[in-house]
């Protein structure tokens, strides 16, 4: 998953979600909608046993199949598994990725 020693790793099973950090806490709009949020890819990389390898965290300008396949370009093997939960979006990494297994839960 991660550009380890200028290479790429992540030939395993890599599960992917959508996350944000900070944004108004009291008083405002709150979820995705609320000012100040800043939009980020949560990956982690698990062994067939599901245990964690890698964890990557990169923030992105939003959710949408632009940013996120160039997060896939950069991050992601194109022999890894990758398990989203179907947001929209995460099917962009499929073709930039040139075609990882991609599965949602």
């Amino acid at each position: 998953m991660l550009r380890v020693d200028g290479r790429r790793g992540g030939r395993n099973r890599i599960e992917i979600d959508d996350a944000y950090l900070g944004g108004e806490r009291s008083g405002g709009r709150r979820g995705r909608g609320a000012p100040g949020k800043t939009p980020f890819v949560a990956a982690v990389e698990t062994i067939t046993e599901g245990k964690p390898v890698r964890l990557k965290l990169r923030r992105v300008t939003s959710f949408r199949a632009t940013s996120i396949a160039g997060f896939a370009k950069c991050s992601l093997d194109p022999s890894c598994s990758v398990v989203s939960d179907g947001l929209q979006c995460f099917t962009s990494v499929v073709h930039a990725a040139r075609s990882p297994q991609l599965t949602a839960h």
